[in-house]
Parts: structure tokens; C-alpha cells; sequence
């Protein structure tokens, strides 16, 4: 967890106006990729952490509901009903729960492996 704190801290700390030097950094330009990797990150971090802490019952997953996002894309391949739909499933999921644990789960319900550079499903 300091870990991710410390590369989010890093990028901020790039991108600020007296810097502005991101790309030489290696950065991406795009701040949401970076706060969407960040948060995939720490879904892992924390499931780990209550796990490690006896708390079993709780589990932490993050979840694309495939919604729309007016800056991004304004076509969605679902409708918002159809990505409640999906978040529900995830929040629903039966206790115990053996997986998905600290998972990144696709709008259709699909892991996606996104630490290891498997997007499969994602666009399909």
C-alpha cells in the first residue's frame, strides 16, 4: 500500500505545473489510465490485507460496469440498467466467497488479468 501511495504521489508530483515533465518520467499523459491502474492495484492490496488480518468474510473486488463516460466514449454496450445488473451480481456474491477475491471483473462478468497484460474479453 505505501508502495502504490508513493508511485501515485510520484505521477502527481510529475504532472504538477512546475513540473509538467510526466512523459520524460515515463507516465502515461492519460490520468485516468493511471488512477484506474491504481485502483486495480489497490483492490489486490487491500483483499491481501484483510486476509492476512483474519478478516475472511470481506471481499474487495473493483468492477467496469461498461458505463458510459461523456469524456471517454459516449457509446456504452450496455444500458445503465444492464451495468446495475452487473454490480449487483458482484455485490451479491455468496458468503463464503472463495473467488472472485481482489479481482478486476469485466461488466460481463469476466476476470480480466490486467496485471499481465491479458485485455481478453474486454472489447468483445
Amino acid at each position: 500500500e505505501t508502495e502504490l501511495d508513493s508511485l501515485i504521489l510520484q505521477y502527481q508530483d510529475h504532472c504538477s505545473a512546475f513540473k509538467n515533465d510526466f512523459r520524460e518520467a515515463g507516465w502515461p499523459a492519460c490520468a485516468y489510465s493511471v488512477s484506474k491502474v491504481g485502483v486495480n492495484a489497490y483492490t489486490r492490496i487491500l483483499q491481501h490485507q484483510l486476509e492476512s488480518e483474519g478478516m475472511e468474510s470481506v471481499v474487495v473486488n473493483a468492477i467496469h460496469p461498461g458505463s458510459r463516460h461523456s469524456k471517454i466514449s459516449q457509446e456504452s454496450p450496455l444500458t445503465p440498467a444492464d451495468a446495475a445488473k452487473s454490480v449487483i451480481c458482484v455485490a451479491l456474491l455468496s458468503d463464503p466467497c472463495d473467488h472472485p477475491r481482489g479481482k478486476f471483473i469485466w461488466h460481463d462478468l469476466q476476470i480480466i488479468d490486467w496485471d499481465q497484460g491479458s485485455l481478453k474479453g474486454m472489447w468483445a
